[in-house]
């Protein structure tokens, strides 16, 4: 289980790098309203994967 939720919260983690990455592509005028969805949707991924790491911190001890 320990494992199972360390490789979500990797998956996880590549997945906000990617948004980083394709964030950085978007003009400022152009993709507004997409930057805004992909800034919610990395702050949704910040926020799973510190529950993946309080689960994995809770499961060790």
């Amino acid at each position: 289980m320990i494992r199972n939720s360390m490789v979500a919260a990797a998956r996880m983690s590549i997945g906000a790098l990617k948004i980083q990455q394709w964030r950085e592509y978007i003009p400022n005028g152009v993709g507004r309203q997409a930057r805004t969805n992909a800034e919610r949707l990395a702050g949704k991924q910040n926020d799973l994967i510190k529950m993946a790491r309080n689960q994995v911190v809770k499961e060790s001890e």
